[in-house]
């Protein structure tokens, strides 16, 4: 195996591991549940389900609160697509 090949396989591993160190924030209450990768995101998402929202408002609230407080989870305008039922 190269040297490039051996470097390329600890990097992703290392990559991995990371990624699986973070578990995701949740949130649950008797009307539904929020998780998000921001307390912050988890916490506003909570709070709309509380005052009577439904799962589409905590989700934008989610969303936009995540634009802030995690850039790189996504932003207003970006490539996200929602199959969305009523």
């Amino acid at each position: 195996m190269s040297l490039i090949s051996t470097l390329l396989i600890i990097l992703l591993t290392l990559n991995l591991l990371n990624a699986a160190s973070y578990p995701p924030i949740k949130d649950i209450n008797g009307n539904g549940l929020a998780i998000s990768s921001s307390q912050y995101a988890t916490k506003i998402g909570k709070e709309i389900l509380d005052k009577g929202g439904n799962a589409i408002d905590a989700a934008v609230a989610v969303g936009y609160a995540l634009a802030v407080t995690h850039p790189a989870a996504g932003n207003i305008g970006g490539g996200g697509f929602a199959i969305i039922h009523l």
